[in-house]
């Protein structure tokens, strides 16, 4: 393809020496990907069209000097250093980006985050400690093997309000905590006598 001509012309195949004599100003790295495609032993030719690539001009040559097993000459080794990745302009606009974005999306979910907008008299540590008590007084004194405690919250009548109240009216609501739209919930486990 680089050429216009047949790699062989006889049934014989033997690898030729040099491109570059049937084109002039080619790539040495393209020359030297071309003679290793063209080798006799398939062991010594790229295994992948990936390694062919990686080693044409614009690939990353180093990378598949590496994998084909070869030593990267010194020139390569110095070229690699050469590409860099986003111009720190193209950065700073990325990162400032993220930032703002980031920046927005929290202030959002705290203007709309319905637990901050509901107050709580007492913390859920709080609230669980009541809870065990509450459940000692009901006859079951002894500590629980395992417990659980949360939050719930009333999601049909969040969706209710937030598309048929005004926005205004439903967030006094909240504020109210009336309705109520969290519900604290606690379980406990306990052990089982046997007999």
């Amino acid at each position: 393809m680089f050429t216009g001509k047949r790699a062989f012309d006889d049934a014989r195949r033997t690898t030729p020496t040099s491109v570059s004599t049937l084109v002039k100003d080619i790539d040495p790295a393209a020359e030297r990907v071309i003679l290793r495609c063209l080798e006799e032993d398939p062991r010594n030719r790229p295994a992948t069209a990936v390694a062919v690539a990686r080693a044409l001009p614009g690939g990353d040559p180093l990378a598949a000097a590496i994998a084909a097993g070869e030593t990267p000459s010194p020139e390569m080794v110095a070229a690699a250093g050469e590409t860099e990745g986003f111009p720190i302009r193209t950065l700073g606009l990325l990162v400032a980006f993220a930032v703002v974005g980031l920046a927005a999306c929290l202030w959002t979910l705290g203007a709309t985050c319905v637990p901050q907008m509901i107050p709580f008299e007492m913390t859920p540590e709080a609230l669980a400690h009541q809870s065990r008590q509450l459940i000692s007084s009901f006859g079951y004194p002894a500590p629980p093997l395992d417990r659980a405690f949360g939050f719930s919250r009333d999601s049909d009548f969040q969706r209710y309000g937030e598309r048929i109240e005004k926005p205004a009216d439903y967030g006094a609501q909240l504020t109210a905590g009336q309705p109520a739209l969290m519900y604290f919930w606690y379980r406990q486990a306990r052990a089982t006598s046997s007999r």
